[in-house]
């Protein structure tokens, strides 16, 4: 014990652990839980409506909690945040802030589900396009002191409200390319992105694939892009992500890639080895970017981009292979040889034996 606790360095690396072990048992006893929480359904709601029209809707609320709780409603605009499609919320007081009613509160006991009724009700003068605004459900009182809305712990319901008239929809695909840029590639996957900017009025909704040609111009695979269908709100852009031999509903490897982690590049030599030759690709291939998006006309968008496939790792191999088993042939043609030049000498003498 004393040889543990004598020096400065042990010390230190007591009081550190001690330090840590305290700091994670207080967030353990302390922090909320998230296991008992208010359910919030749909997560979105799209409608349309004509200027000085009224549309409803209903929001499901379930209280997942293990006592009867009180929750507060509150409203707030939402326009693009940055490219990754997350909401940026607002404290404007016009829009369907103003347009949209709802019930102010409800006293839930656990487990009860309910819906709640709204009405939006536009004025006759707005003009057309798209209108974005959330339904929040928060167990605090909204305060609203200079402008700003508090409700703690939230979740709520995104409304996209179209309102009819000269609807412009304009669209299209600003970047189209593989991420970090990469053209060489030594196995799947092959992860894609693409930007698509949208100038227009209302949102829009990129769909589409990406479809994946050999050197020799035969399809190898097609892609869907946007499985979540999510929006480009009006004069934004928007980052998609799209992976050719991945689980398309699989997104964590966008968050390794934005913290610079690169996990399939730190495979073991002979996992790679194994994969590629699983799923082999070699060559030059060509993938094409086809975006459909508009409800009021059917519009497309078009981009394509090369790269190539390079199994250095199974081709190693395969050279390895491949030269130990001439060097092989050649041993045992070497043997061969020497066995029959032998058998010759000796036929050769024998004969001259019996002259």
């Amino acid at each position: 014990m004393r040889s543990f606790f004598g020096g400065n360095k042990s010390r230190k690396f007591l009081h550190s652990f001690l330090f840590h072990f305290i700091v994670i048992s207080l967030l353990v006893l302390f922090l909320p839980s998230t296991s008992h929480a208010l359910v919030v359904s749909p997560a979105r709601i799209e409608l349309e409506v004509d200027p000085g029209g009224v549309v409803r809707g209903e929001i499901s609320l379930v209280n997942d909690k293990d006592k009867t709780e009180t929750f507060y409603s509150s409203i707030q605009n939402f326009e693009s945040g940055d490219e990754s499609g997350v909401p940026k919320f607002t404290n404007d007081k016009d829009g369907m802030v103003e347009w949209l009613e709802v019930q102010k509160e409800i006293a839930l006991e656990p487990g009860k589900r309910v819906k709640v009724p709204f009405v939006v009700k536009v004025p006759k003068d707005v003009g057309a396009g798209g209108y974005f605004s959330a339904i929040f459900w928060g167990n605090q009182l909204p305060r609203t002191e200079e402008g700003l809305v508090s409700l703690g712990a939230k979740v709520g319901s995104l409304v996209f409200l179209k309102i009819r008239g000269e609807i412009v929809e304009k669209g299209e695909i600003v970047d189209f390319g593989t991420l970090s840029n990469k053209k060489v590639f030594n196995q799947l996957p092959v992860d894609f992105f693409f930007r698509f900017q949208n100038s227009g009025n209302d949102r829009l909704k990129p769909l589409g694939e990406i479809k994946i040609y050999n050197q020799f111009d035969k399809e190898v695979d097609s892609l869907s892009v946007n499985v979540s269908q999510g929006s480009v709100l009006p004069n934004s852009k928007r980052k998609f992500f799209v992976s050719w031999g991945r689980n398309e509903l699989d997104n964590t490897w966008q968050l390794d890639f934005e913290k610079g982690n690169f996990p399939d590049e730190k495979k073991p030599f002979f996992q790679k080895v194994k994969e590629q030759a699983k799923d082999f690709h070699l060559g030059k291939y060509t993938a094409f970017l086809e975006i459909n998006y508009g409800s009021e006309k059917k519009q497309e968008a078009k981009a394509k981009i090369s790269f190539y496939l390079f199994p250095k790792e199974l081709l190693i191999i395969t050279f390895v292979a491949l030269l130990l088993m001439l060097i092989s042939f050649k041993l045992v043609l070497k043997g061969y040889q020497r066995r029959i030049i032998k058998k010759y000498n000796l036929s050769q003498k024998k004969e001259k034996e019996n002259e």
